[in-house]
């Protein structure tokens, strides 16, 4: 076996064990992971499997492939948060297998291992692991189509290329057809001449795309007419062309420049650097001709487009990585590096350290969550003087990546929950009111994930005030604010504290409430109390 072989086997067995750890550990997030788990829960309970719903309301905004992957799952496993956000862990590691082979097809073996490592551990990519949301699927699919039309045409064989165009068509039915013209645009880019070539390929297999990509949005049209053909052209078109939020041209144009360099984090410092390199080596461009096109064709369209959220981005970090690990490889093959290109590895990998020291020491988290971090100090010393430096330091960058994503999943995301009190909320609930007929009201405002723990209809706003709630007609489940008790006929089944301060999806923020929370600082979170009338 060939030694990058062995280091491919062993790397992505580490992958997958990061990967794997503490799937279901954590309740479900706010906002979009809540908007999933709950249609998908619906659509369980319902058995229809063609439309799907939130809180009991029609859900046109997403196709369906992301719920059909979850809902699959759920049914093999059970419902539960482990089952839901287990298919996107698989088309998690799937998409870093595919990086790995993708840099092997078209430059070599030990590219394709770089690329797949540097990939593997970029911030916003190995965040999403465990994010019931159709960006992963989506990445997996865009980025599987790409190497098997790369495949389809280094061998002359349209057989992938056919494949690539059906898994290109499950790409659709995940995000939409905007994909569609995005992969068009990047395959006809990198090869010109492939038009002349495969014109009756390129023909059937948009075809074949089509039916497979088309087959829901054209079901949904007839069946739903207007009320889904709005949402379609809200969701596309309008976030495509419609009128553009705050922010100059400058900002605009910076959006995922800047979005990048926390996105493909620890690597994005590296890539910037190499990215100069490239731009002035008329060969190195060539050589890389298809990731820098697969990376511009998303930084133009997403930068024009007036929709604007940093998770568009994700399905060019395939490319990235691409573009970093042939650089590191091939275009100093000599091992030479200067100070600049050291402290593009050296500082994001001192802030990771720092982070993760500062994150086990201040929430008095277990000391043995350090191990990670001793063990790669170890493994690097021992390595240093049997590597090349430019591939030791991205082996070491990885590895304190890869340590510090042991801590999180074992040690911070375990700390967040115990202020999480949502699946308190649903066993009380389950146990206390097994009456799914029976709604939930809360004052005040709308909690996403509430549906899917409730088990039933949640009503809640700025509008449902504790008066309008009470004298609202017919039994019902409520969580009402403050600590008392002023209608004596109602029954307390639990009281808690929940956050209150901006959704928990701001994650960095969040985690400072708990912390002020774990110091004694309640502020803010509110009390509430669930009480059954």
């Amino acid at each position: 076996m060939h030694r990058q072989s062995k280091q491919f086997y062993i790397f992505y067995g580490l992958i997958v064990l990061i990967y794997a750890l503490n799937i279901g550990g954590n309740a479900i997030w706010t906002t979009h992971e809540a908007y999933y788990a709950e249609a998908v829960r619906e659509m369980l309970e319902s058995g229809i499997w063609s439309e799907f719903f939130f809180n009991y309301e029609p859900r046109f905004q997403k196709p369906p492939m992301t719920y059909w992957l979850m809902g699959a799952s759920a049914v093999v496993l059970g419902l539960s948060e482990f089952s839901l956000r287990l298919p996107i862990v698989i088309c998690s590691l799937l998409t870093v297998l595919v990086v790995y082979h993708l840099g092997k097809l078209l430059y070599s073996e030990k590219i394709g291992l770089i690329s797949m490592l540097i990939f593997s551990m970029s911030l916003q990519f190995v965040w999403f692991r465990h994010y019931a949301s159709p960006e992963i699927p989506l990445t997996f699919f865009l980025t599987l189509s790409f190497y098997w039309f790369c495949k389809g045409n280094k061998s002359d064989d349209p057989r992938w290329i056919y494949g690539a165009f059906i898994i290109l068509g499950l790409a659709v039915l995940t995000k939409g057809f905007p994909y569609l013209i995005l992969f068009f645009s990047i395959v006809i880019l990198s090869d010109l001449s492939f038009l002349k070539r495969k014109t009756s390929t390129l023909i059937y297999g948009l075809l074949l795309c089509g039916f497979i990509g088309l087959s829901w949005p054209v079901y949904m049209a007839i069946n739903q007419g207007n009320d889904y053909t709005d949402v379609l052209f809200a969701e596309t078109i309008g976030r495509a062309m419609g009128k553009t939020a705050g922010g100059g041209f400058i900002e605009k144009l910076l959006f995922y420049p800047q979005t990048l360099l926390w996105s493909v984090f620890p690597f994005s410092l590296v890539f910037y650097y190499w990215l100069i390199r490239i731009l002035q080596k008329k060969s190195w461009r060539s050589e890389l001709s298809f990731p820098l096109i697969w990376l511009l064709v998303f930084l133009v369209v997403f930068t024009i487009s007036s929709g604007k959220l940093p998770v568009y981005i994700l399905q060019a970090h395939p490319a990235i990585a691409l573009i970093v690990g042939y650089s590191i490889v091939h275009l100093f093959s000599d091992g030479k590096t200067n100070f600049l290109l050291i402290l593009s590895f050296a500082f994001p990998a001192v802030l990771i350290v720092v982070f993760t020291s500062g994150a086990i020491i201040t929430l008095s988290l277990s000391w043995l969550l350090f191990l990670p971090l001793v063990v790669l100090a170890g493994l690097s010393i021992y390595f240093y003087p049997k590597t090349k430096q430019l591939e030791w330091l991205t082996f070491t960058e990885w590895g304190v990546m890869a340590a510090t994503m042991f801590v999180i999943s074992l040690g911070l995301m375990p700390w967040v929950e115990q202020f999480r009190p949502y699946q308190k909320i649903a066993s009380t609930i389950e146990h206390e009111v097994p009456d799914k007929s029976v709604p939930l009201y809360i004052e005040g405002r709308f909690l996403d994930n509430l549906p899917y723990y409730a088990g039933r209809k949640v009503i809640g706003g700025t509008e449902w005030t504790e008066a309008k709630i009470l004298n609202h007609p017919g039994e019902k489940l409520v969580l009402l604010k403050g600590d008392r008790q002023e209608a004596e006929t109602g029954e307390i089944l639990w009281q808690g504290l929940i956050h209150a301060k901006g959704p928990e999806d701001h994650f960095f923020k969040f985690i400072r409430d708990c912390y002020l929370l774990a110091e004694g600082d309640s502020s803010r979170f509110m009390v509430y109390r669930l009480m059954s009338f």
